[in-house]
């Protein structure tokens, strides 16, 4: 395999930047709630108006001031809110993409000694939940997973571009019966069948099983696992079968022969 160049610092910009578009969408959301707020009265006052209200005119001067309460509260709370996010946001400039950048250089460097530190040059996937239950086994496996406190995709591409820059072989961990930490239908049988397909061959087969380990059917896009593996493919790795000391199927990302 060619000397790998790691892609990870273009994605770490594009995390910063979609970082600041959900804080563009919220803060357009709470001005939109705060002028709400200031409708509340004229909105209570109109429905006054309807034929069906039954309230005489003392029974409306007490909804007035119940909702002029009311409104003065939220108003209050969302004008707080507004003033910290955009706070946030005018020192947030540069912070997320450098925080960002701190932490996945920590990783790609992580992953690319795993070699040294945890005395064997392997890193596990799959299913997160499923994955730390066996990292957490002993020390040398807790240096073999991703556990990222500041987490985004481009830190968790870090950490396996590292690998890949070292030719670790990916070992994925997989529960076989079930379908979050598992291989669904028959996913298994046809990555058997083309151990070697291509990263958009994989993300295709992903594509069939929403809703499970491969495919995040809510977002419509691949898993992060899914993703993590595609990085992998592209980089010119490909599957590799076994079975363990159990007689159960082992699974791992290679670059050998």
């Amino acid at each position: 395999m060619a000397t790998y160049k790691p892609t990870y610092p273009t994605q770490l910009e594009i995390d910063a930047s979609n970082d600041e578009a959900r804080r563009d969408i919220i803060l357009a959301e709470l001005k939109q709630a705060l002028e709400g707020t200031l409708q509340m009265e004229e909105t209570l006052k109109a429905s006054f108006l309807e034929p069906e209200c039954k309230l005489n005119s003392k029974q409306q001067a007490s909804a007035l001031k119940a909702c002029k309460l009311e409104a003065k509260n939220k108003a209050a709370k969302l004008k707080e809110e507004i003033k910290l996010l955009q706070d946030k946001m005018k020192r947030a400039d540069r912070f997320e993409y450098e925080n960002y950048r701190k932490h996945a250089e920590d990783w790609f460097q992580k992953a690319a000694k795993v070699g040294t530190t945890s005395g064997k040059s392997k890193l596990y996937l799959g299913n997160r939940q499923y994955v730390t239950a066996h990292a957490l086994k002993d020390k040398d496996k807790e240096k073999r997973y991703l556990n990222a406190g500041v987490w985004s995709w481009g830190v968790n591409l870090a950490w396996i571009e590292g690998g890949i820059g070292a030719r670790v072989t990916f070992e994925i961990k997989f529960e076989p019966s079930d379908e979050f930490s598992g291989f669904p239908g028959d996913s298994l049988d046809r990555m058997m069948m083309n151990p070697r397909m291509s990263a958009q061959q994989w993300l295709a087969l992903c594509a069939d099983f929403p809703g499970t380990l491969l495919w995040h059917d809510g977002e419509d896009r691949p898993t992060w696992f899914a993703k993590e593996v595609e990085a992998a493919l592209a980089a010119g790795y490909h599957f590799v079968f076994g079975t363990t000391k159990k007689g159960d199927t082992k699974l791992t990302l290679e670059t050998r022969a």
